[in-house]
C-alpha cells in the first residue's frame, strides 16, 4: 500500500514555520512521506526579471539557489493533505500549483485576528474589521482540520469551529537544551534573559522587557538583562547557561520558543499566560505568571533576586514540566492523531 503524501507548507526557509514543518517530518517520516514546501517559492513573477536589471538577476539566481536547498516537493505537486502552518498561506501567495486532497490550516498565534496577515491582498479586506464567524467563513472554510500551536489557542477556537480542531506543535532536542553546565547561582547577580525578535510589538521588548529589568535594576543593582536576536540554533543553548531567569511579555504567540528553551535549560520564567506557557507554568512552583505590566513583572524580578530559595525550587521543577506537558513524546502523538484523522476522514 502506497504511503500518504504529506506536504507541510511553511513561509520561508529557516525561519519558525520552518522549524516546525522539519519536526513534524522527523516525527510522522517512518508512517508518511514528508515533504516541505514554502510560500516563498510561489509569489507570482518573483523569478521574471528583466535583463537589463544585474541586480535583479543576481536575485534570482540566489532565489533559485534556495529552492534546490531547502524545497522537498513532489513532481507533479500531488498530495493526500497539505498543511498550511499560516491561516494566510493561500490568500498570500499562489497555490494553485499545490494540489491536495485535504488542506488543514494552522492558527499559531494567540488572540484575534490571530497574527500573519492585515490585510488581505486579494480585496484590501483588514482581518481586523471580521468577526470570528467571518474570519471562519472566509479563510477556514472547507478545510479538513484546523492544528493550533497552543492548548490555550485550541480551547478558544474549538467551540466556533465545524471541523477537527487539534493542538500540535515542534518540541525542541530535550538533550541539547538541558541544565548540565550551567553556572552557579550568584547571590549578588540575577541575569534575566531574552532571545528573539525584538521589534515584533506583541513581544513586548521594548515596551515591558526593557522597562522592568531597567525599573528592578535600580532597586536591586545586581539584576541585569542579557539578550539575543539572532545566531546559530545549534549555539543557542549556550546563552542559557548563565541566565537565571526569562522573562515574557508576550501577548499572541504559540510558544514562545524561548519559554521552551529556558524551561528545558532549567531556567523558570516570569511570564504572561500565553501559548503553551498556559499549559505548563504553575505560579509559584515552576515559575511565576504576571499579568502584562511593567510593575509587575518589575516586582516578581525583585522577588527572585531577594528570594533564591524560590528561585532554585522553580528550577529544578521547570524542565520536567514542561517535557510531560508539551515534550517531544506529547508532540508526536498529537500530529500522528491529527493525521490519522485527517486521512482517515473523507474529503472535503
Amino acid at each position: 500500500m502506497a504511503r500518504a503524501k504529506v506536504l507541510m507548507l511553511a513561509d520561508q526557509p529557516q525561519w519558525a514555520y520552518h522549524m516546525i514543518a522539519t519536526y513534524v517530518a522527523a516525527c510522522v517520516g517512518s508512517a508518511y512521506d514528508v515533504y516541505i514546501d514554502f510560500t516563498r517559492f510561489h509569489r507570482p513573477g518573483r523569478a521574471v526579471l528583466p535583463p537589463w536589471r544585474p541586480g535583479r538577476w543576481r536575485a534570482a539566481l540566489q532565489h533559485g539557489v534556495e529552492r534546490l536547498k531547502w524545497r522537498r516537493a513532489t513532481p507533479d505537486g500531488r498530495y493526500d493533505v497539505a498543511i498550511h502552518l499560516g491561516w494566510y498561506f493561500d490568500a498570500a501567495a499562489d497555490l494553485q500549483r499545490i494540489r491536495a486532497r485535504r488542506t488543514v490550516k494552522g492558527l499559531y498565534t494567540q488572540g484575534f485576528p490571530p497574527q500573519g496577515m492585515d490585510v488581505d491582498p486579494r480585496d484590501h479586506a483588514r482581518t481586523k474589521d471580521l468577526d470570528r464567524n467571518a474570519f471562519i467563513h472566509r479563510y477556514l472554510e472547507g478545510t479538513a482540520a484546523v492544528v493550533c500551536g497552543a492548548p490555550i489557542i485550541q480551547r478558544d477556537w474549538q467551540p466556533a469551529l465545524n471541523m477537527p480542531c487539534h493542538y500540535a506543535n515542534l518540541a525542541l532536542d530535550e538533550q541539547a537544551y538541558s541544565p548540565a553546565g550551567r553556572r552557579p547561582n550568584d547571590p549578588a547577580a540575577l541575569v534575566v534573559g531574552w532571545t528573539g525578535n525584538p521589534d515584533r510589538p506583541f513581544k513586548g521588548f521594548h515596551s515591558h522587557v526593557v522597562p522592568a529589568v531597567e525599573a528592578a535594576a535600580r532597586q536591586r543593582p545586581g539584576i541585569r538583562l542579557k539578550t539575543r536576536f539572532s545566531g546559530p540554533p545549534e549555539t543557542l543553548p549556550l546563552f542559557y547557561k548563565d541566565v537565571d531567569v526569562a522573562l515574557i511579555a508576550s501577548s499572541a504567540d504559540a510558544g514562545p520558543a524561548m519559554f521552551l528553551e529556558a524551561a528545558l535549560s532549567g531556567v523558570p520564567a516570569v511570564s504572561t499566560r500565553i501559548g503553551v506557557v498556559d499549559a505548563v507554568l504553575l505560579d509559584g512552583v515552576n515559575g511565576l505568571a504576571v499579568p502584562r505590566d511593567v510593575e509587575a513583572m518589575t516586582q516578581a524580578l525583585v522577588r527572585l533576586y531577594d528570594d533564591r530559595a524560590l528561585l532554585q525550587a522553580l528550577s529544578q521543577r521547570v524542565r520536567d514540566d514542561c517535557i510531560a506537558q508539551v515534550g517531544h513524546a506529547v508532540q508526536q502523538r498529537a500530529w500522528r492523531a491529527l493525521l490519522e484523522e485527517v486521512l482517515d476522514a473523507p474529503a472535503r
